[in-house]
């Protein structure tokens, strides 16, 4: 895998955002459905996964990304809306993800097949004369 070609999706992070929001809050609150509260549920869970990287992000940033979290579950719980979250999703993206992600795509010495957004992307995946090598 190290050495296998890429194709890399690269899109504004609003829009990465919007996306995690939709899969991992959205489209995530029914798994928690046999709970009293799903939302409430989900919220802990996105908690302690918030928890995991608390030395990477540091004391006061952490502390200001947890109440950044807490706001949008007690709105996920009060309305339903997830909205709340996708500031969030971005800081996170900006300040932990994207430079871990870019750290370890710099460790990998292979040929990049394609590139560009998702949309992009999707149709020359599906394009039937593109032809990934083996």
């Amino acid at each position: 895998m190290k050495a296998a070609p890429r194709i890399l999706v690269e899109e504004p992070v609003e829009n990465r955002a919007r996306r995690i929001v939709r899969d991992y809050i959205s489209e995530a609150l029914p798994r928690f459905g046999d709970t009293e509260s799903p939302a409430a549920a989900l919220g802990a869970d996105l908690r302690d996964s918030l928890g995991k990287i608390r030395k990477r992000l540091g004391g006061l940033r952490y502390r200001q990304l947890d109440t950044q979290l807490a706001e949008a579950n007690g709105e996920l719980q009060r309305s339903g809306n997830s909205d709340a979250y996708i500031p969030l999703v971005m800081a996170l993206l900006k300040e932990y993800y994207d430079g871990s992600y870019s750290y370890l795509m710099k460790k990998r010495d292979s040929e990049v097949l394609f590139r560009g957004t998702y949309a992009e992307v999707k149709a020359w995946l599906a394009d039937s004369e593109t032809l990934i090598p083996n």
